[in-house]
C-alpha cells in the first residue's frame, strides 16, 4: 500500500511539473487532459456466475464430483458456463468440445438467460447486472462465432468474482467482497467512472 501511494504521489508531482510548464504559455496555454485507459469503481459484492448457472439449471456437475470448477461439469447436461469476468458461453454443438445446444437454439437460450440475469437482485435489492448483451449486439467481424454469447455488464457495486474468471465458483452466487482488491473496471462500461 505505501509503495502504491508513493507511486501515485510521484505521478501527481509529474502532472504538477507539466502543468507549471504549461502555465508559462500565458494567453495561449494548452489544455491538459489527464486520463486513465479505463476508469475504476469500488465493488461490494462478488458474483459467482457459474454458481448462478448451476442454481438455475443451465450448468450441471458430474455425480460424485465436489470440485467447484469446469473440470467437474457434466457437459452432456450443461447448456451454459462462464469463464472470464464478463463472458458467458452457450455450450454450443460444434464449437465446444462437448457442446449440446444446437445452433438454431442459441439465440433463444441466450435471450432467456439474458432476461433472467437482468431480473437478478442482490442482497441490497439492486439489480446485479445493469446490462447483458447478446454477442452480435457487442461484437462483429470474422471471429464473431468464437466470442462470448453473452457479455455481462455488472451494476455499480458488483463484479464477477475472480473464481468466475477462472471457470470456478463458490457455495453462494453472491458474497460480500472483503478482498484486498476492492476496485475494478470490469462492470457495465456505461457506468464506469472516468470513462
Amino acid at each position: 500500500p505505501e509503495r502504491v501511494k508513493g507511486w501515485y504521489q510521484k505521478l501527481d508531482q509529474f502532472v504538477e511539473r507539466v502543468n507549471s510548464h504549461l502555465d508559462k504559455h500565458n494567453d495561449k496555454r494548452p489544455h491538459l487532459l489527464v486520463m486513465s485507459d479505463h476508469g475504476f469503481t469500488d465493488y461490494t459484492y462478488k458474483i459467482h456466475v457459474n454458481r448462478w448457472l448451476l442454481e438455475n439449471g443451465y450448468l450441471s456437475v458430474q455425480e460424485g464430483k465436489t470440485n467447484a470448477n469446469l473440470a467437474s461439469v457434466d457437459w452432456d447436461k450443461t447448456k451454459a458456463y462462464a469463464i472470464g469476468l464478463n463472458s458467458l458461453y452457450i455450450n454450443l454443438e460444434g464449437r465446444e468440445g462437448k457442446g449440446i445446444v444446437p445452433v438454431e437454439q442459441v439465440e433463444q437460450l441466450a435471450t432467456e438467460i439474458k432476461e433472467k440475469l437482468l431480473k437478478w437482485k442482490g442482497p441490497d435489492g439492486q439489480q446485479v447486472f445493469s446490462k447483458v448483451s447478446l454477442r452480435h449486439e457487442v461484437f462483429s467481424g470474422p471471429l464473431l462465432r468464437l466470442g462470448p454469447d453473452l457479455n455481462l455488464g455488472c451494476s455499480a457495486g458488483y463484479r464477477a468474482s475472480s473464481e468466475t474468471g477462472l471457470g470456478k465458483w463458490e457455495d453462494t452466487s453472491i458474497e460480500e467482497n472483503h478482498d484486498h482488491w476492492n476496485a475494478d473496471h470490469c462492470i457495465d462500461p456505461d457506468i464506469v467512472p472516468g470513462v
